[in-house]
């Protein structure tokens, strides 16, 4: 791993009253952020310590695997890496299965998901997937919009969450869009609407030759049901209908939901761990206030599916 920025540390350790050995840089950095609470230094311990399978920063293998975040490096190292280095991992307890995926393979991607289109293959269950997007934010008024730069995908049953990094990819992979454009599969979310013309204008060649190619091209569309405009007709008393407000009037908790990670540059090289935990709780909350919703307003109905069956809207694809 490349060497510690001892600037940092030392920093860390003068406000703290602590004196430390160059050659224990290394080690006491960990020390400092992990005791974050009680020597008042502010750190989000359980994200510092997030386990997710992406990209390790130094491992020679190219494929993802499980990682954790090294706040000194800040960058995502596997298991291997830190024993290498003789250095001990942020949080010891690394997780059999990580929930989360953040890569930009797209073939790895589309393999984590293979337990959803499974599913979809064994019959005619419907698949409710929470669904967003994002892009690097502009900061001058009026310039064009950045191309989509990374897709989020969350699913209840399975609780798995995919972030596929899509920064410089001008293509889409197929079985993603196969995903997509499944006539069982639902995205669920808030603002899909605008999210869902956003990403099938920014890979448009992609669905097009997809709608192109199928036999039944005619019915090629993305399903989807926007969680805000059901809050509108369901809960007109709510506080407003963003993601936020929604989550408020449900009782759900987000975490990580700040003016400052909702403009992070998401084409950069590497997200941080509250980046990652942003990004995938506003996949998940689609599927959790929607199931609140259900749960609320039409307990009657059998599933999630079919409370959410009357608000579903078809964006079809031109060919």
């Amino acid at each position: 791993m490349k060497e510690v920025v001892v600037k940092n540390i030392t920093s860390l350790c003068k406000n703290n009253n602590v004196s430390t050995p160059h050659c224990l840089v290394r080690e006491m950095s960990s020390r400092v952020l992990d005791n974050a609470p009680s020597v008042g230094v502010r750190a989000d311990v359980s994200a510092i310590g997030l386990a997710v399978v992406t990209e390790c920063a130094e491992c020679v293998s190219k494929k993802p695997q499980q990682c954790q975040w090294d706040p000194v490096d800040r960058e995502f190292f596997c298991r291997g890496c830190f024993e290498r280095s003789g250095i001990s991992s942020p949080n010891p307890s690394w997780h059999p299965v990580p929930q989360v995926v953040c890569t930009s393979d797209q073939g790895f991607a589309a393999r984590f998901c293979e337990e959803w289109r499974l599913r979809l293959a064994s019959g005619n269950e419907k698949l409710m997937l929470g669904f967003d997007i994002e892009w690097r934010p502009n900061y001058v008024k009026g310039e064009t919009a950045n191309r989509v730069a990374l897709l989020q995908l969350s699913e209840l049953e399975s609780g798995k969450t995919v972030l596929t990094r899509l920064a410089r990819a001008m293509t889409l992979h197929t079985q993603i869009v196969n995903l997509l454009i499944h006539e069982n599969v639902v995205l669920l979310g808030v603002g899909v609407k605008e999210d869902v013309r956003k990403l099938v204008k920014d890979f448009s060649e992609c669905f097009v030759n997809k709608a192109g190619r199928d036999a039944n091209s005619k019915n090629a569309a993305i399903t989807f049901a926007d969680l805000g405009d059901v809050a509108k007709k369901m809960q007109p008393q709510a506080d407003g209908f963003s993601l936020k407000k929604l989550c408020a009037f449900h009782n759900i908790h987000l975490t990580h939901k700040t003016k400052t990670l909702t403009m992070t540059n998401w084409e950069k090289k590497t997200l941080t761990p509250q980046e990652v935990t942003y990004a995938a709780q506003d996949a998940e909350c689609g599927l959790k206030i929607a199931t609140k919703m259900w749960r609320k307003h039409s307990p009657s109905a059998k599933s999630l599916a079919e409370f959410v069956e009357p608000h579903v809207v078809r964006f079809e694809l031109e060919r």
